[in-house]
């Protein structure tokens, strides 16, 4: 049992760090356009749609600041007492989130799991520990820093070291060298779409760039009424009030026939024309074409931008679409960069290897 309790504290550390690390992923990937580890689409991304924030912070910056904590407390003689209270209420709270996502929410985010069980495997350790006894540790704090410093920073490099999706022949032949092109992929319907399309417009006000958006209708068949919607917006365009349809379907509650051919008579529109060219077969052979494009172009999910040569996926704070339609106004280039990430890992080897104790020096 000694032998056990022994454990119990390098066991509660690597816990921490291991979330420490995915937890760092995860900020990455909300701070990101372009998530680096996780799908647009998968778990991860769903679960950080529907309650990634907590009063407007990102829950996995929650998780770095927690789990730096835990693991700072466990160097320090005098917080080990509050680190094995805080790993004990952390399991507690990683069980119910993990039954949050899954019943509550129903879905599960695979890199939050990880990041939850690593707190329960804590929360184990810390039943075992006894803060009191004397251990002989074999890595001193300094070496336990360069381990926090790789699970931080390793993600960090990894995320810089990824090469930049390349834009697709298709998307750059859309370009028009006198304006920033934004090319567009949405559904009408889709809540994530909609929320990110006044967000688009205010970006384009505020970048102050000559921009132009480009777009591609993608309506899901998950969506009732999403094809009707796309229908509309073609014929508006057709006749010259794309822009103003697209604004009215992304705000409309309803998006039945009926609803849409009354939304185009308060847009000035032919009613009666509205609705025969809904019906015309060469309105669904348009919207086929744009599905059949956005498919060639890599389709990954919805909505998916591209300002220039940036891809921007998911709904995204204006910040990022001010910045991307900026960059690419000065004619900046996407980059990667190895040297990062080989800092990271030679900075943190070295600091390992300086906390080492040697066995006559334990």
């Amino acid at each position: 049992m000694i032998r056990v309790r022994a454990l119990a504290l390098p066991v509660l550390r690597v816990a921490s760090l291991v979330a420490l690390g995915f937890s760092t992923a995860l900020l990455i990937d909300y701070l990101r356009p372009v998530p680096s580890f996780c799908a647009l689409g998968s778990g991860c991304s769903r679960v950080k749609a529907l309650a990634g924030y907590l009063a407007g912070v990102p829950i996995p910056a929650l998780g770095v600041s927690a789990f730096g904590a835990l693991l700072s407390l466990t160097l320090w003689p005098g917080g080990r007492r509050v680190a094995r209270a805080g790993a004990l209420g952390g399991a507690v709270v990683a069980v119910g989130l993990l039954a949050w996502q899954k019943l509550g929410l129903g879905v599960l985010c695979w890199m939050c799991a990880v990041v939850d069980a690593s707190a329960i495997v804590a929360g184990l350790a810390a039943l075992l520990w006894r803060p009191e006894e004397p251990v002989v540790e074999r890595l001193r704090p300094l070496g336990w820093a360069g381990l926090a410093l790789l699970a931080i920073g390793l993600p960090h490099g990894v995320a810089r070291a990824k090469p930049p999706p390349a834009a697709p022949a298709s998307i750059l032949a859309l370009s028009d060298p006198a304006h920033v092109t934004i090319v567009e992929f949405s559904d009408f319907e889709c809540p994530f779409c909609r929320i990110m399309h006044p967000v688009l417009l205010d970006a384009v006000r505020a970048s102050g760039a000559p921009a132009r958006i480009v777009r591609k209708t993608f309506p899901l068949p998950s969506h009732p009424h999403a094809r009707g919607a796309s229908r509309a917006w073609v014929c508006a365009e057709r006749a010259g009030a794309g822009e103003r349809m697209a604004d009215w379907l992304f705000g409309a509650n309803d998006l039945a026939v009926e609803a849409i051919s009354r939304g185009a008579e308060q847009l000035g529109l032919d009613r009666a024309a509205l609705v025969a060219c809904m019906a015309d077969p060469a309105t669904d052979a348009r919207i086929d074409a744009d599905i059949a494009f956005i498919r060639a172009a890599g389709f990954e999910g919805l909505p998916t931008v591209w300002i220039g040569d940036r891809k921007v996926l998911g709904a995204q704070p204006v910040e990022r679409y001010t910045e991307a339609i900026r960059a690419v106004a000065r004619g900046e280039r996407p980059t990667q960069s190895w040297w990062q990430l080989a800092t990271i890992i030679l900075a943190s080897l070295m600091l390992v290897i300086s906390g080492w104790r040697r066995h006559d020096a334990a």
